[in-house]
This record gives C-alpha cells, sequence and structure tokens, in this order.
C-alpha cells in the first residue's frame, strides 16, 4: 500500500468557508434618503406656518386709537354768539368773532392753553371770518355794515391800529383766507349788484382784485375760501340755488 500524503509544513493553514446565511446583508451606503428629504420638508412647512401666522397676527392688530380728553366739553362757552374759529400757525392761539348780535361782534383772542380771552378789535360794526397771515403776526378780518359794501381790515397780533387793506364792491358780508406766501388774500363778493357772489382775489402789494372763480350759470354762488398749504388749489363752497351745496377745488 501507498503511503498517505505528507502535509507540506510550509503551506498556508486552511480557511474555512461560511455558510450562506438567509438573513439580508449590512448596508454600508449613505442612511436613508427618503427620510431625511420628509423631515426636510416638515421643517420648512413648520416654518412657513409660523411666519405666515405672525405676519397675520401682526395684520389684525389694530392701529392705536388717539383720544382727545374732554373733546365732548365746549372750549368757549358764554351767552356771546361766538363764531369763526381760526388757529394761528404756531397753535398756540385761536381767533374768533364773538357779540350779543351778530350786527356787534368783535375779534377775540385765547390761548389754548386757557385763561381768559383778549378783545382785540373796537369796531363800530360787525367784526367776522378772521384769518391769520402766515407769519402769525396780523389778522385779516371782515367789518360789516348795513347798507355798505364789507371792508377788509388787518390788525396786529396781540394789539394795535386796524386799517384797510381792501373792499368788497357790493357784499355786504364776505369770508376771506390768506395765501400761504402772506401777498395775496381771497374773499366773496359780487361782481354785480344784485349778481350773485364768486371768489376774488386781492394782490396785497399793489391792491389789484383779479376774479378767480367763474360760472355760466347764474343761480349759483361762490363762498368760504380756503387755500391749501402749496398754494396751488382753492377749496370753497358753490351754493346751486336752493338745490344743493356743493365743495368745489380749483388750480391757482
Amino acid at each position: 500500500p501507498r503511503e498517505p500524503a505528507r502535509a507540506d509544513p510550509n503551506a498556508a493553514p486552511p480557511v474555512a468557508l461560511a455558510a450562506p446565511s438567509s438573513a439580508a446583508p449590512l448596508s454600508i451606503g449613505p442612511p436613508q434618503t427618503k427620510s431625511r428629504r420628509w423631515m426636510v420638508l416638515a421643517v420648512a412647512a413648520y416654518a412657513i406656518a409660523a411666519g405666515l401666522a405672525a405676519a397675520l397676527y401682526f395684520y389684525l392688530q389694530r392701529a392705536p386709537e388717539w383720544i382727545v380728553a374732554e373733546s365732548h366739553l365746549p372750549f368757549i362757552s358764554t351767552p356771546a354768539i361766538e363764531r369763526y374759529p381760526a388757529l394761528a400757525p404756531d397753535g398756540s392761539l385761536i381767533a374768533y368773532s364773538a357779540g350779543r348780535l351778530v350786527t356787534d361782534r368783535q375779534i377775540y383772542l385765547r390761548l389754548l392753553r386757557g385763561g381768559d380771552p383778549i378783545q382785540l378789535t373796537h369796531e363800530t360794526g360787525d367784526a367776522s371770518s378772521p384769518a391769520w397771515s402766515p407769519d402769525g403776526k396780523t389778522i385779516a378780518y371782515v367789518l360789516a355794515k348795513p347798507g355798505q359794501p364789507c371792508r377788509l381790515m388787518e390788525i396786529p397780533v396781540p394789539t394795535g391800529q386796524a386799517r384797510p387793506i381792501g373792499q368788497c364792491h357790493f357784499s355786504e358780508r364776505s369770508a376771506i383766507a390768506f395765501h400761504p406766501s402772506g401777498s395775496a388774500l381771497f374773499f366773496s363778493d359780487a361782481a354785480a349788484r344784485g349778481a350773485q357772489s364768486r371768489i376774488f382775489k386781492l394782490d396785497l402789494e399793489n391792491g389789484r382784485v383779479s376774479p378767480v372763480t367763474h360760472s355760466k350759470v347764474a343761480d349759483t354762488s361762490d363762498a368760504e375760501p380756503s387755500i391749501s398749504p402749496d398754494g396751488r388749489t382753492l377749496l370753497y363752497n358753490r351754493n346751486v340755488g336752493a338745490v344743493r351745496i356743493e365743495i368745489r377745488t380749483t388750480s391757482l
């Protein structure tokens, strides 16, 4: 019989091979991509929802309300007839017309912080419709006397001598407004005897009077002029017969 083969002492030891397993192999790749993507989308959706909720909250917040204390109380209340309040340019004073009748009123001044009124004019007739000059140094007003065209007057503030600066042609009463430049005065007056009133401009430098408003309808009258702060627009009332009253504007 043949001798069994001898093992080679220099050969590598045999390697045992593992049997195949039915378990799934381990993954050595990147984490699951779908889970991370859904997590990112969820965080983004939450952030957007939170931002929209915050924006809606601030949008629905009401603006702060300004409350004037005791606005229901009269600022000036006497037995006299008080009308035509006009605020000084610096906001410290008001001028107004007051008197027992609408034929003998005078212009008064009063501080907004209180105190007794000061009588500014001492006219024979009815002084009304005070208008502050833009610099606050003078007040223009209308002086009316029965059966006479009204006169446009000016007086220094807080005291001084009144002087005439213009005159209506036909109207016994008027309302006036300064141009912001202080160079002109706007007032209402009739263009002819028996005609309806229109708004006119009085140039205080040369005394020239020129019409500002016009109407092709005979039964209309213009009054109560007011000038915009930039001096470009005239605001006034137009009475259209006994039908209606319009608030109108015109470019200067």
